[in-house]
């Protein structure tokens, strides 16, 4: 009988205080964030926001040594947060906006990047893309810690809602253009209410139109996990445990790149709707070096 009533109430409790997304979470994941080194990597980076508050308006004053990744900063930001992260300045325009399509943005730390607890104790980063009437707001954060690197592993636990008009496009990026013309690592990319994909853009290639392409058939509003994994010669996708491309050979990229947790306008036509809004929660990310061992 005291069994039976112990049971009767931990499903009530359960049910009374679920964890944040547990109906969506991929059953297959552990959601806890990764520590520790792996065969071949070398943990430099994690971060799991538990216990951290940074409101809206935080990310500010972020044009410091804007062109060096590693060493970039926004001085609104409190240590340590400042010491770990930078996010493009207000003003930059995003891809929509360079490419002159009808509708772009712009990016907007102060007004779109927070730091959060969750009923549950978890912490996240919190990227609320919005459009204000006329222009979208939008945001790119870099972890400083992992920027700047030749090869790595990023792994990163997130859920989007699938407003049509933005999109994710979460890459690798090179800190010299010059020196590695059309290198480009993207996963999660694609608008939030088509399917997750990862592209592998061709080196050498600096018109960026020869690729690999991989379509996850996963939506974006659920709780996922998204690996990338650069190594000489190849990158590995991975998405809730489960491989969905590779690419092989001298065109994967093989210069220092950093990590552009890029959240932007959409680039498949679509046009956020005037004062509509795209939340991004971010539980934890983690980075690695290549040690090839």
């Amino acid at each position: 009988m005291k069994l039976k009533f112990l049971i009767i109430c931990l499903i009530f409790i359960v049910t009374l205080f679920p964890a944040y997304g547990s109906t969506t979470t991929s059953k297959n994941v552990d959601n806890s964030m990764p520590k520790g080194n792996l065969p071949g990597w070398k943990q430099v980076f994690a971060d799991n926001f538990n216990g951290q508050y940074v409101p809206v308006g935080k990310f500010s004053d972020c044009d410091h040594n804007a062109m060096d990744p590693k060493n970039a900063y926004c001085n609104g930001l409190p240590e340590p947060q400042k010491s770990i992260w930078w996010a493009y300045p207000h003003g930059w325009p995003d891809t929509a906006k360079k490419r002159k399509y009808p509708l772009g943005g712009i990016y907007n730390p102060e007004e779109t990047i927070s730091i959060e607890p969750l009923p549950n104790g978890d912490g996240v980063m919190k990227i609320k893309m919005f459009n204000n009437g006329g222009e979208n707001q939008v945001a790119a954060v870099v972890p400083k810690k992992i920027a700047g690197s030749k090869y790595g592993r990023y792994v990163i636990r997130f859920k989007a809602e699938t407003t049509p008009g933005y999109k994710l496009a979460w890459l690798q990026w090179p800190d010299d253009n010059n020196s590695c013309p059309g290198c480009e690592i993207d996963f999660p990319e694609l608008e939030l209410d088509d399917n997750i994909s990862a592209f592998m853009h061709h080196k050498g290639d600096p018109d960026g139109k020869k690729q690999d392409a991989f379509d996850t058939g996963q939506p974006y509003g659920v709780w996922h996990t998204a690996v990338t994994e650069w190594s000489p010669e190849k990158v590995r996708f991975i998405l809730d445990g489960k491989e969905v491309g590779t690419s092989e050979g001298s065109k994967v990229p093989d210069q220092p790149m950093s990590w552009i947790i890029q959240s932007e306008s959409a680039l498949n036509g679509e046009q956020a709707a005037p004062n509509s809004s795209a939340t991004i929660w971010i539980t934890w990310v983690a980075a690695y070096e290549y040690t090839g061992e």
